[in-house]
Order: structure tokens, then sequence, then C-alpha cells
């Protein structure tokens, strides 16, 4: 594979983190915190951005394995991506733990939650939202990306982008 092509699947992938990052953190402000709990808005997340990693680290370990199993019936998919990204939400919330000293969410009083880390409501709505991602976001992705490959305004936005979330990430990890 030629260093090119290398570059430009290294720049989908980072784009498809960044997208699903940035719709975690919207469905956490609109559903967790607006309508579900009837807060208004709250920043959701670690970082300062607009931005939830875990939701991009779950839905890339998804896409792979979807793609590596060659899974395309829904109910699979959903079974499947549902019960990957619950392990990815729990190892996430030791993580941060670890690294931050505290969990952003406390499902203790949710039917079927394990230590207030996961829970049967959350997982089953991530599922739905994998098979959003998997059936409607990744496809209109991908076609964008493939549209606008070699555009000048595509990837600077891209390297713009990347360096808010890298800087981001900074000033809260290290800087603070």
């Amino acid at each position: 594979m030629k260093f090119v092509e290398l570059l430009k699947k290294a720049r989908n992938l980072i784009e498809w983190f960044i997208i699903y990052s940035i719709m975690g953190w919207i469905y956490e402000v609109v559903w967790w915190f607006m309508i579900e709990l009837n807060r208004g808005f709250v920043n959701r997340g670690v970082l300062y951005g607009p931005w939830l990693p875990i939701y991009g680290f779950g839905m890339l370990a998804v896409l792979g394995v979807v793609r590596l199993l060659k899974i395309k019936k829904p109910l699979p998919i959903f079974l499947v991506g549902t019960a990957l990204v619950t392990g990815v939400e729990l190892l996430g919330s030791y993580i941060m733990e670890w690294t931050v000293g505290y969990i952003m969410w406390d499902y203790s009083d949710m039917f079927g939650n394990f230590e207030g880390r996961i829970s049967v409501k959350t997982s089953i709505l991530f599922g739905l939202l994998i098979l959003l991602g998997i059936y409607s976001v990744q496809p209109r992705m991908e076609k964008f990306q493939k549209r606008f490959d070699k555009s000048v305004i595509h990837n600077v936005f891209f390297v713009l982008v990347l360096l808010a979330i890298i800087t981001d990430a900074v000033f809260t990890f290290f800087v603070k």
C-alpha cells in the first residue's frame, strides 16, 4: 500500500472517530440531560469541546468487528455491537476512574446495572445508536469521504478539528 493511501485510510478512520465522538456528545447533552433528566444544557465529557471520545472508540470497535465477522443483518449487529460497546463503557469507566479519579456517569438507580457503570437501558440505547450509525451515518460518511477525497478544504478542516481535539486533550490532562 502506498504511503498516500495509508494516510487517506488513517484520515478516514480518524474522521469516523471524530464524527461519532461528536454524535455521542450530542446524544449525551440532548437525550440524557435535556430530555431524560430535564436538567438543561450540561457540557458532558472529560474534555472541553463537543466530543466524547468513548463514543468514537466504541463505534470504531463495532465497525471493525462487524466488518471482520462480515455481519450484515440488524439483529446480530445490534447484539454484537451492544455487547461490545457495553464492554467499552465498562472499561472506559475504570480507565476514567484511574486517570481522572472519578466516573462521569452513575447508573446505580437503573435496572440491571453493574457498579453503576453499565446498565441494561443504556446498553439497549447504545445498540439502537449503533444501528443508526451502521445503516445511516456510516454510508453517508463514506460517500462524503469518497466525493471530497482530494478536496483541500476537506483536508484542512480535518487537520484543524484534529488539532482542536488534541489541544483540548493536552489542556485537559496536562495543563489544567
